[in-house]
């Protein structure tokens, strides 16, 4: 059986070296938990310029589908205008100038579908890199956890056991550790 009175020294010495490796662990768990509170901040901030982009791109498409509503009426009034001028002049000129008229407004309309599906392209993009700093952020807690709960049971193994060696509570890298007795 072992004598404490022999070890009382190397206690003190051995429950110093426990309070360091304690200190050294919570001082990790606190740099983890502040490195997943900056990856948590990253989140919220990509999930507004998310919502900026989506707001952006609900706001083009209005646009979209307002500007082809008076592409469409503006068409209505030059046919009807066409008809008015066919009656007072040469068929072949209003022909020209309607098609004119509406080689313009089809690439107007183009022009404006173009910018709606490089919105859905940007808003995508988004959304994926969203999703990614999501699954990085789950993965950073998972480690986290992991780690913490690693770090715990690294704490209470050193609680129970004293290392027949140099009789350090687990502050010695010697094999030689038994139960407390």
């Amino acid at each position: 059986m072992i004598n404490s009175s022999e070890f009382s020294e190397s206690d003190s010495s051995g429950e110093n070296h426990s309070n360091k490796t304690i200190q050294i662990l919570t001082e990790k768990i606190i740099k983890l938990e502040n490195l997943l509170k900056i990856k948590e901040k990253e989140l919220k901030e990509s999930e507004t310029k998310n919502e900026e982009w989506e707001k952006s791109w609900k706001t083009k498409e209005s646009e979209f589908i307002q500007n082809l509503k008076k592409s469409n009426r503006k068409i209505d009034e030059l046919q009807k205008e066409l008809k008015r001028k066919q009656n007072s002049a040469g068929q072949t000129k209003m022909d020209d100038t309607l098609l004119q008229l509406k080689e313009s407004l089809e690439t107007e309309e183009d022009q404006h579908f173009q910018e709606l599906q490089l919105a859905k392209i940007k808003i995508k993009n988004l959304e994926n890199e969203l999703t990614k700093k999501e699954m990085e952020i789950s993965q950073l807690r998972e480690t986290t956890n992991e780690k913490i709960t690693n770090l715990e049971e690294s704490l209470k193994g050193m609680e129970y056991h004293v290392c027949i060696h140099c009789g350090k509570n687990a502050g010695c890298f010697s094999s030689s550790f038994m139960p407390d007795l």
